[in-house]
C-alpha cells in the first residue's frame, strides 16, 4: 500500500516538471520552427513564381516553389479536393495531439522530445497552410537522380543485417569479410575493396 501511494505522490510531483519541460520545448523548439516555416514560405511565395527553381547544390538540391495538395511526396494528391482537405486537416489535428502526448509522456527522452517538438512545428505549419490555402507550400527539392528511396531502404537493410552479423560474430567486419587487427589497433578488412 505504501509503495503504491509513493508512486502516486511521485507521479504528482513529476507532473509540474513534465509540464515545464513541455512548455520549454514548445517555446524553444516548436515556435521557432513554426516561425521559420511560415516566414520561409511567405518569402518563397512572394519572391518566386510558381515552379521557379534556384539551385543550391547543382544537380542535387534546389529551392523550387510548388503547391502540394497531398502529403509527403504528393501522396493522395489525386483524391477528391473536398475529401482531401478534410482528411488532411483531421490527420494534422490528430498528429498534433499525438505529438503533444508524446512530449508530455514520462518516459520520453530529451532527444526524442526535441525530435517530437521539431515535427510538431512542421505539422502546425502545414495545418496553417491547409487552413489558409487548402495546399501546403513546398520549396525544398532533392533531385530524384541523386538517390532513390528504394536504394536508401536497401542500404539501411544491409546496414542492419551487417550490424547483426558483426554483433553475433565480432571477427567479421561490416562487409562480412574477416578482420585483421593492425599494429595501430585499427581493424582492417582482408581482401580488396
Amino acid at each position: 500500500m505504501s509503495s503504491g501511494l509513493a508512486a502516486i505522490v511521485q507521479g504528482v510531483e513529476e507532473q509540474p516538471r513534465r509540464t515545464r519541460r513541455f512548455w520549454m520545448l514548445i517555446a524553444l523548439v516548436t515556435m521557432p520552427v513554426l516561425a521559420l516555416d511560415q516566414l520561409s514560405k511567405l518569402y518563397i511565395s512572394s519572391h518566386f513564381r510558381l515552379y521557379e527553381t534556384v539551385p543550391l547544390v547543382p544537380n542535387w538540391l534546389d529551392v523550387t516553389y510548388t503547391l502540394n495538395p497531398g502529403a509527403a511526396f504528393s501522396l493522395f494528391a489525386t483524391m477528391p479536393p473536398g475529401f482531401r482537405s478534410v482528411f488532411f486537416i483531421v490527420l494534422s489535428i490528430v498528429a498534433i495531439i499525438v505529438l503533444a502526448v508524446l512530449l508530455t509522456r514520462p518516459g520520453t527522452s530529451l532527444a526524442s522530445s526535441i525530435s517530437f517538438a521539431l515535427i510538431l512545428g512542421g505539422t502546425i505549419g502545414n495545418l496553417i497552410d491547409r487552413l489558409a490555402r487548402s495546399v501546403v507550400i513546398d520549396f525544398i527539392y532533392f533531385h530524384h537522380n541523386s538517390f532513390s528511396f528504394v536504394q536508401l531502404s536497401r542500404f539501411q537493410r544491409r546496414r542492419q543485417r551487417d550490424h547483426r552479423r558483426s554483433r553475433d560474430n565480432p571477427a567479421l567486419q561490416r562487409d562480412g569479410r574477416p578482420s585483421v587487427r593492425g599494429k595501430s589497433g585499427i581493424t582492417h578488412g582482408v581482401g580488396t575493396v
